[in-house]
């Protein structure tokens, strides 16, 4: 374990009592013998009124089916009872907001469980609102494991008007990164996007167990094993967090004996996951709150996570790119945007996962993600308006805007060229190309899939969807490395 996670806990902290005024909870399941509403308020009635009815899921386990998750019957306090029980001995009887338990010990693993069984879309309405209520209940968060719990509540009761950074629980992932205690938030980052592949692979390795002979399953498994293979590309920093050499030798070894391929994928996961700090791998945990119970959403929501962690250390980079540019510094600068540009050139092992998601299963996600779409990225919408001014691009009215302060790397590389001369900003020139070239074939590779997974039909973000993409495409991220400035640093 790298030294800047030894001996770090998050949860060692100072307790402040909440003050929380407890509410008695309405106990009831959806999928259970339904009791009275005992306390006349009506609020069972509500609940049951708020019930969705699920479709008929797939049959099988794995690509285009369901997930093991949903259909393990070996976990304890699976019930909708069961949870709420332990989320109202958590609270503590009313009255005593003394009694309430700390925020590290909230049931995170059993509300998850509970989520995992049947979807997002189709929790138990009254688990959705005791959830809405401790989070409307919740005081200022002091401590870190308090704010943690901050920011994951809303993502159990927001899917009517949650947006995409909720769907996938990038604030919970961020939080974690910007205040783990004694560790700098890239090394925190990388070590959260090992995490997420290792899950992952676990997830794929066990589904591949439960139907061998599957080839779509198979085909994931070995992509999802290339890709932990390649997570020191991914993530450089994660090397020393996990401690642990990143290979898939034994995978490749194996070959079509989707036994072996499981076994040595559920332990090859669980090897380098085993290795990651226990605060990361519980957030990691926490933040699958899938909408459905399809497989397919499990990869689908951590390929994406995936993706915002690079965007987001891209952008580190090219903030301090920026800087390095300011202090007169281009070897510096350089060396942040050869940073970033492998990182995105790594990305090809994560589109690889992602083409094994069938039409049928992306159709199921959309239609249970509406309004949520991927031009909310912040991250990747703070990389494209740091890099250069460029027009607005397309977003919606779930879209927070991303405002740069401060001039942008274009701009700061016109200014230091002028001072500096072609000689000597010619590295930072080259590290922009490169980082061009591998942000555009990303977007391509995009465009292409998204074409093939949805077709041509509309984007969920307003956009024309794949269409949208192609046109994007070929925009460059530093549109000034094409002109006469860039020419003459080029020689």
């Amino acid at each position: 374990m790298s030294p800047v996670f030894r001996g770090v806990d998050v949860t060692a902290r100072e307790e402040k009592p909440f003050r929380l005024i407890a509410t008695t909870l309405v106990v009831m399941g959806a999928r259970e013998q339904l009791p009275s509403d005992r306390d006349g308020t009506g609020r069972l009635a509500i609940a049951r009124s708020l019930a969705r009815t699920a479709p008929q899921w797939p049959p099988h386990v794995g690509v285009g089916g369901r997930s093991v998750h949903s259909t393990r019957t070996d976990v304890p306090d699976r019930t909708a009872r069961g949870v709420l029980d332990r989320v109202a001995r958590w609270l503590g009887p009313p009255g005593d907001p003394a009694a309430r338990g700390r925020a590290e010990a909230f049931p995170y693993r059993e509300v998850v469980e509970r989520y995992r069984h049947h979807g997002r879309t189709y929790a138990d309405p009254a688990l959705v609102e005791a959830l809405r209520e401790v989070h409307a209940r919740l005081p200022a968060p002091r401590t870190l494991p308090e704010r943690l719990l901050a920011d994951w509540l809303p993502s159990t009761f927001d899917q009517d008007d949650g947006d995409y950074d909720s769907y996938v629980n990038m604030p919970v992932l961020e939080r974690l990164a910007d205040e783990y205690p004694g560790a700098d938030a890239d090394t925190v980052h990388d070590a959260e996007l090992v995490a997420l592949l290792s899950d992952l692979l676990i997830v794929e390795g066990e589904a591949l167990a439960a139907d061998p002979g599957a080839h779509p399953q198979r085909v994931r498994t070995h992509a999802t094993l290339q890709a932990l293979a390649r997570a020191a590309e991914l993530a450089p920093l994660a090397a020393g967090a996990v401690g642990v050499a990143l290979d898939s030798r034994g995978g490749r070894r194996i070959g079509r004996d989707d036994t072996a391929l499981a076994g040595w994928a559920r332990l090859r996961g669980q090897d380098v996951l085993d290795r990651v700090p226990a605060p990361v791998r519980r957030t990691v945990e926490s933040a699958m709150l899938p909408t459905t119970p399809l497989h397919d959403e499990i990869m689908f929501i951590r390929s994406v996570q995936i993706f915002e962690i690079v965007y987001r250390q891209m952008f580190r980079c090219l903030e301090r790119a920026v800087a390095a540019l300011l202090d007169g510094d281009p070897v510096a600068a350089a060396g942040e945007l050869d940073d970033a540009g492998r990182r995105v050139a790594a990305t090809p092992v994560l589109f690889r996962v992602l083409t094994t998601m069938s039409r049928p299963a992306f159709a199921h996600i959309r239609a249970h993600t509406d309004g949520r779409s991927a031009v909310q990225s912040r991250a990747y919408r703070q990389v494209e308006r740091l890099s250069a001014v460029r027009p607005p691009a397309a977003t919606d009215a779930r879209t927070a805007p991303v405002v740069i302060t401060g001039p942008t790397l274009q701009e700061a590389f016109d200014a230091r060229l002028a001072d500096l001369g072609p000689d000597a900003m010619r590295p930072v020139a080259e590290a922009m190309l490169r980082l061009d070239r591998g942000w555009r074939a990303m977007k391509r590779t995009h465009w292409g899939i998204t074409r093939k997974i949805i077709g041509s039909v509309p984007g969920t973000g307003g956009t024309s969807g794949a269409d949208y993409l192609k046109g994007t495409a070929e925009i460059p991220l530093f549109p000034g490395l094409h002109d006469a400035a860039w020419e003459r640093a080029a020689g």
